[in-house]
């Protein structure tokens, strides 16, 4: 029961909660659409106000991997690359990660989007100019973010500290238990020599000599 309610509840701070903030700001621009209690007039239209609020998360959620995490990625935060072994090794480490890291993520950056979102549908309807409340918007996003890149961080970590080397992929396609061949300045390694023959000595030159005159000698007579 503890694993459902943990799920359900990284699932509602990083689609719901962030989808919430988006209809609430199109409440202006889009009519029927109301996060007012006291405005619904049935159950049907709050489940309609749901259903919508699920929905803007998700979609928040597309324009936060599109532009978030490239951007994330494009600044040095590196996403670790592991085999199919690997993650079928660590479910339970990895979804453990999810929850604590990700989600926390999700939910920062989906909700940056979504207050961004709001702030450009708020100054398009504003009658006044810009003022403490931008800024203050502003500063929001500014913690939000911060938040979402400490998250997705510490998540990529901890990827990192549950998988082996031998199970992490190096970025030249090979393993790390599996060594290198390491540089020689450009040169090929240089060949073993053959072994020089030593000159023979006068006393084995005297044996040669008289070996070789034995079959001369047999053949005159």
């Amino acid at each position: 029961m503890n694993d459902i309610s943990t799920s359900n509840f990284g699932l509602l701070i990083a689609y719901a909660i962030p989808g919430f903030i988006v209809v609430w700001a199109l409440q202006g621009w889009w009519p029927g659409v109301s996060v007012n209690a006291a405005a619904l007039p049935s159950l049907l239209a709050f489940l309609n106000s749901t259903v919508a609020a699920i929905a803007a998360g998700m979609a928040v959620s597309a324009v936060r991997f599109v532009l978030v995490d490239s951007f994330h990625h494009a600044t040095g935060l590196r996403r670790p690359a592991w085999n199919g072994r690997a993650v079928q090794a660590n479910l339970d480490a990895i979804n453990t990660a999810v929850q604590q890291f990700y989600r926390h993520y999700q939910f920062h950056s989906n909700t940056l989007v979504a207050l961004a979102v709001a702030l450009v549908l708020y100054r398009l309807d504003a009658s006044v100019g810009i003022g403490w409340l931008d800024a203050g918007w502003l500063l929001l996003i500014l913690v939000f973010w911060v938040g979402a890149r400490n998250n997705l961080a510490r998540y990529y970590e901890y990827l990192t500290s549950i998988l082996t080397p031998s199970e992490i992929l190096m970025t030249n396609g090979m393993h790390h238990d599996v060594p290198a061949p390491q540089a020689t300045n450009g040169m090929h390694p240089e060949k073993p020599k053959p072994e020089e023959s030593k000159p023979a000595s006068d006393g084995a030159k005297r044996e040669q000599t008289q070996e070789g005159a034995k079959p001369a000698a047999a053949t005159t007579s």
